[in-house]
């Protein structure tokens, strides 16, 4: 899934029930009224960007890709503009800078690399605007703007995801997200073991912050471990677990957690509570992942994960 403005997101969703794994549609969902609208019957959507306002969808039937004996057409990489007044997409060129794999202007040489292909290559793309981060084992982790170096970061080459996100509710760049366990313990290769990791973000000109949360599960007597993300008013964690474990969605503001969702066992039995594809909206007021069984007592059985969306800036 991915946002394109502050109140629509395409998700990439099954045909139908019946469909198989690879029959894939893209939707498009307004969080202000729930309507949904199909955009493209086979489709997948790769990347969104909503500061910039483009999408990469892969287009048509991905039966050749997971069948052996498939007529249909490969699908093709297309990418597309978000035009929030009229809500529809349209064909954009990609040209030479634009990468539709991350859909991020990238150097010519880097336009067909997949995210997690950064992983290897030692630059980690922003928005135009703010440049890029150059990763060297001499030098560092680099913030580079018009091929000029303006800060050396206050981080290593391995917290940083492989294409940091933009968050526009706060004008930085989120890094990497946090990540707390509560027994056991976490290492990176070549580094010391460790409870927990950061919440990791960074301004413009390079200034990192790092945010802690375990401390603060402790003090209120939480016992499970949990994935950190922001929102506008502070922090989103997420617990996959039981309910009765603590399991479901927090929200951390001004030092405080209060659980938004899992907070009952549902009408699904042994009810999970483990969101996935998780994706915070632009404006950091909506909180989007697909998950089965519901806080609504009334809903019916889920046998497949669902969309659910979540308000947190009421």
């Amino acid at each position: 899934m991915g946002w394109v403005d502050d109140y629509t997101l395409l998700v990439t969703a099954q045909v139908d029930s019946k469909s198989q794994f690879w029959e894939r549609k893209v939707m498009r969902v307004d969080v202000r009224t729930g309507e949904t609208k199909e955009l493209f019957r086979q489709g997948d959507l790769i990347c969104a960007n909503p500061t910039e306002k483009v999408t990469g969808v892969l287009v048509g039937s991905q039966a050749s890709l997971y069948t052996g004996n498939s007529t249909d057409p490969k699908p093709e990489l297309s990418f597309y503009s978000w035009n929030s007044w009229f809500g529809k997409l349209s064909t954009k060129s990609s040209g030479a800078e634009w990468n539709s794999l991350i859909c991020k202007k990238t150097k010519q040489s880097d336009t067909k690399v997949p995210a997690i292909g950064f992983l290897q290559r030692e630059i980690r793309y922003l928005e135009a605007k703010d440049g890029y981060l150059s990763i060297s084992m001499d030098q560092g982790v680099v913030l580079m703007k018009n091929e000029k170096p303006v800060a050396t970061l206050d981080a290593k080459a391995a917290e940083i995801a492989p294409v940091p996100q933009y968050l526009p509710f706060r004008d930085e760049y989120l890094l990497s997200s946090g990540r707390f366990v509560m027994s056991g313990s976490m290492a990176r290769p070549n580094e010391a073991h460790v409870t927990e990791y950061p919440l990791l973000t960074m301004t413009s000109a390079g200034r990192v912050k790092r945010e802690y949360f375990r401390q603060l599960f402790e003090s209120g007597g939480l016992t499970v471990d949990g994935i950190t993300l922001p929102y506008a008013k502070g922090a989103v964690i997420i617990v996959s677990d039981r309910p009765r474990y603590g399991g479901g969605i927090y929200l951390n503001q001004g030092g405080s957690i209060k659980r938004i969702w899992c907070t009952n066992k549902g009408n699904e039995y042994d009810r999970q509570c483990q969101p996935v594809s998780v994706s915070v909206s632009p404006d950091g007021c909506h909180f989007a992942f697909f998950s089965k069984g519901s806080d609504n007592l009334k809903s019916p059985y889920a046998y497949h994960p669902t969309l659910k969306i979540l308000p947190l800036c009421k």
